[in-house]
């Protein structure tokens, strides 16, 4: 079930310049999501990294895959009033070089609530 941003919005209270879901393309209800961030390095949470390259920080990436999980459990009707908390995270990745990239985050629902997030 593909949302677009206005649906996103319908789901989370974020929005621009802390809205960091801009597509979903996958979702298989309280299973799976694939989300998708598109950034470019004019974005004003980039910072500049070696050579002066912008780098893209570990905190935003962090915070478009925990986007992604809420998104995963209040696209259910009967959970759009929950609260959601986000309770910690293991091997975030750093940030890398690139003047464009999208940011996919592709979380599975497991008990222990484990996400990835690839940058393409």
């Amino acid at each position: 079930m593909p949302l677009e941003v206005e649906d996103i919005k319908k789901i989370l209270p974020h929005r621009y310049p802390f809205l960091l879901v801009d597509r979903v393309v996958e979702l298989e209800e309280d299973r799976r999501i694939v989300a998708i961030k598109n950034v470019s390095s004019d974005e004003r949470y980039f910072i500049a990294g070696p050579g002066g390259v912008p780098v893209l920080p570990s905190s935003i990436l962090t915070e478009a895959m925990a986007q992604a999980g809420a998104v995963l459990i209040l696209s259910k009707p009967e959970n759009r009033s929950r609260l959601i908390y986000f309770m910690g995270i293991d091997r975030v990745p750093s940030g890398r070089p690139a003047p464009r990239m999208t940011a996919r985050a592709s979380i599975r629902a497991r008990w222990s609530g484990r996400g990835n997030s690839h940058l393409d």
